[in-house]
């Protein structure tokens, strides 16, 4: 280009070099700036995979913890043994309620021969 010498260009020569400088070992340095955003592209993929999975009802997996899955499970076989006592205690009940009924009419048999005499 032209021969100048850098005492003879200006403030504004100078301050642009240097940010000419600047702005190329900023460019530079940046260089290797792609592989990084590949590598967070793949890591951005696998999270969307990771949290896409449903289960066999569609509910997404990541939404459900194991231990309140277990949870569930547990109360469900609770209920279960709590139906089946309380059809036991029902059982029981219209045992002693046909029991009643029986002794009910004795009595009133009783009741009506003592009355007869």
């Amino acid at each position: 280009m032209f021969p100048i010498d850098i005492t003879e260009a200006g403030i504004g020569a100078i301050v642009a070099l240097m940010i000419l400088r600047e702005v190329f070992s900023f460019l530079t340095s940046k260089k290797d700036i792609r592989p990084d955003i590949l590598i967070m592209q793949r890591k951005i993929d696998e999270l969307y995979d990771w949290h896409d999975q449903t289960d066999a009802d569609g509910v997404k997996v990541w939404y459900i913890r194991k231990s309140l899955e277990e949870s569930v499970d547990g109360l469900q076989e609770t209920i279960k043994e709590f139906i089946r006592v309380q059809q036991l205690s029902l059982d029981v009940l219209k045992e002693i309620s046909y029991q009643l009924r029986h002794i009910d009419t004795q009595v009133n048999q009783i009741d009506r021969k003592v009355h007869d005499l």
